[in-house]
């Protein structure tokens, strides 16, 4: 099932963790997975990492080779695995392990789940990231003041939020 959200004026910024969509026929964390929500209108979390100067998807290891421009998009979050900054135009990127919390290139707050302390920049870790049960209706009360939610449901989020 494709949904076409690229016309949603919700403020309230849905981010696909790794790309995954319910009933996605696309592996997570791959160039397929970014351009299926990038066309569906959600934005995106993917990991990467940076090896002997080239560019790679994976969370754990370094997977898929990309260039920057493959990847470089808004809506894209770039999540760094390894210390590294790459130099971007249009994507965001943070590097966040075990912290609370990590400022974005674009100065937005990423929040790790179990941190309750948000505001308008702030993007939210939903419960499912970290092992806990998908909870719609705390997405629900973040959508009133947060900037946006990353989660493992995004079509869910949207559709219960529209």
């Amino acid at each position: 099932m494709t949904v076409n959200i690229i016309n949603n004026t919700m403020d309230f910024k849905i981010i696909s963790h790794r790309g995954k969509i319910e009933n996605s026929k696309y592996q997570e964390n791959t160039l397929d997975a970014l351009k299926e929500c990038l066309d569906m209108g959600f934005s995106i979390e993917i990991d990467v990492m940076k090896k002997d100067e080239k560019i790679y998807l994976g969370h754990d290891s370094p997977d898929i080779e990309v260039e920057i421009s493959e990847i470089d998009f808004d809506g894209v979050y770039i999540h760094m695995k390894s210390p590294h900054l790459i130099n971007l135009k249009n994507a965001d990127l943070f590097f966040i392990e075990n912290d609370s919390y990590a400022l974005t290139r674009k100065n937005k707050i990423w929040t790790n789940y179990n941190n309750k302390e948000y505001n308008q920049d702030s993007i939210m870790c939903s419960a499912e990231l970290v092992g806990g049960s998908f909870n719609m209706d705390e997405i629900s009360y973040w959508a009133k003041k947060a900037h946006g939610v990353c989660t493992d449901f995004p079509l869910t989020v949207y559709n219960n939020l529209k």
